[in-house]
């Protein structure tokens, strides 16, 4: 009567002995009179045939330990009973299971309802024993994922597959080599993984234990984020461009303010020299015009000589003035064509020389000398332009009674062309300003020029895709080589 389960005791001719009130209450008795002498398989209602179909009499005689479960439709419960044996007979022990067996019943839905979600999810998913880390179940998207068939995945350890669990970043190589069950696991991990057949995936990944058939296992979702992290990469790719792009618009900004600023500073420079140079031989030929007026007896003839060379000196620097404008203005508009002919090299140079004799100052000479071939082939006027730019120079900023050497060579294709004065010279300090626009020396302020030529000269030499270099100190003057092509 003590114990909590139902028991009931037969003899051995099968019929009952004895009932406690626990087992009246479950099989639906109201008192002990109800059984006591009943045949054993009467002693509940309903179940004769069920019981007959099991052999039941037969294992007792044999007196084989039996257990099974029966339902009780009257009462709706489950019983699960057991046989066992004494002296003068046997007895059954009866257990109410219904609650175990409804829990078991809602498992198997509940597990039954996971297997079709698990299976028909369009997110790849995979599930692990948490001891051993053997492969369990997979769906079909995790199988089109990496490539596998299903025989190859069962049963296999997942460490020895590329996808998922085995994935090595961050902290979580070292968490994985631990049995599973003792993982910390957490959430949305990425990691970049391996198909079949080598293809990188980008995955997002998540980890979670859950029982199975009272087993712990390891569910892991897999999404397939490669599109993903192709758009970001796009777009970081992008990201870059654009602010390449942004720098180098900004560069280029900065680049037209300093070269507005620049461009400004020469607009006031060119003004101002402007005005003087064109002011100081507008002046002289004025002056010169009336003096010559004033001398108009025969004996004055020396002195209106001189005055009429000062006009045209002064007409002179005007139209070099001139010359170097629109010559500027051609060079940055790019309107110069390149015309190259054949040509003497050496009769050339001569030629220029002899033009150059009417603006030397007194005592000045030009000595001219050439070495190698004579025949080139280049294009005569920008060349002109070149000779005439420095050879005005070199007779401008040398003194009276002072040599200008000019030499041409010609090697090996090259064409080398010198100029040497024994002039003022250009300050260390300021000789790389000196192929500048509108750039004057500081020692050169008192002499007639406009800044202009040897930047023309520069630009020249450039269309020709020669070079220019020069070597100067002040009052020893100064040595400007060319170099271009035959």
């Amino acid at each position: 009567e003590g114990t909590g389960d139902g028991f009931i005791s037969f003899d051995f001719d099968y019929r009952c002995t004895y009932i406690n009130e626990i087992a009246i209450h479950m099989l639906n008795g109201k008192e002990k009179s109800d059984f006591i002498g009943k045949y054993f398989l009467d002693t509940i209602p309903g179940m004769k045939e069920s019981l007959e179909d099991m052999n039941l009499q037969r294992k007792i005689n044999d007196r084989i330990q039996t257990s099974f479960d029966l339902y009780m439709p009257k009462r709706g419960r489950w019983l699960e009973i057991r046989t066992c044996y004494h002296n003068t007979g046997f007895a059954f022990i009866y257990r109410d299971i219904t609650e175990r067996r409804q829990r078991t019943e809602e498992l198997r839905k509940s597990e039954e309802r996971f297997s079709k979600s698990f299976h028909s999810s369009p997110i790849a998913q995979m599930i692990t024993r948490a001891d051993n880390r053997i492969f369990t179940d997979v769906n079909d998207r995790f199988l089109k994922l990496f490539g596998y068939n299903r025989e190859e995945v069962i049963g296999e350890a997942s460490v020895n597959f590329s996808p998922a669990v085995n994935i090595k970043i961050n902290t979580v190589e070292k968490k994985i080599k631990l049995p599973l069950r003792k993982l910390d696991l957490t959430s949305n991990n990425e990691a970049t993984v391996y198909t079949k057949n080598g293809t990188p995936v980008d995955i997002l990944f998540s980890s979670e234990n859950i029982m199975l058939n009272k087993n712990e296992h390891v569910l892991t979702t897999i999404v397939d984020i490669s599109e993903k992290k192709k758009a970001e990469k796009e777009l970081q790719r992008a990201n870059e461009e654009l602010e390449s792009r942004v720098e180098d618009r900004t560069i280029e900004l900065l680049q037209a303010l300093e070269y507005e600023k620049e461009l400004n500073e020469m607009k006031s420079r060119f003004v101002t020299m402007a005005s003087h140079e064109f002011r100081t031989p507008l002046s002289t030929i004025l002056s010169s015009i009336e003096l010559i007026e004033r001398y108009a007896k025969p004996e004055n003839e020396d002195k209106r000589t001189k005055h009429i060379k000062r006009i045209k000196s002064s007409i002179s620097n005007l139209v070099d003035i001139l010359n170097d404008f629109l010559s500027l203005e051609k060079l940055e508009q790019n309107k110069i064509e390149i015309l190259k002919n054949e040509f003497n090299l050496r009769v050339f140079s001569s030629d220029i020389a002899d033009e150059m004799k009417d603006i030397l100052k007194e005592g000045q000479k030009i000595i001219y000398t050439h070495k190698g071939e004579e025949i080139i082939i280049q294009d005569k006027r920008i060349l002109k332009n070149i000779y005439l730019n420095l050879l005005s120079n070199a007779i401008k900023y040398s003194s009276e009674n002072k040599n200008i050497q000019l030499q041409t060579e010609i090697i090996q294709n090259r064409i080398f062309i010198r100029i040497i004065d024994q002039g003022i010279g250009i300050p260390a300090e300021e000789q790389s300003k000196i192929f500048t626009k509108l750039f004057r020396a500081n020692n050169a302020s008192n002499i007639q020029g406009t800044g202009l030529g040897l930047s023309i000269v520069k630009r020249y030499v450039e269309l020709l895709e020669g070079t220019i270099v020069f070597a100067s100190q002040i009052d020893e003057g100064s040595t400007f080589t060319v170099q271009i092509d035959c």
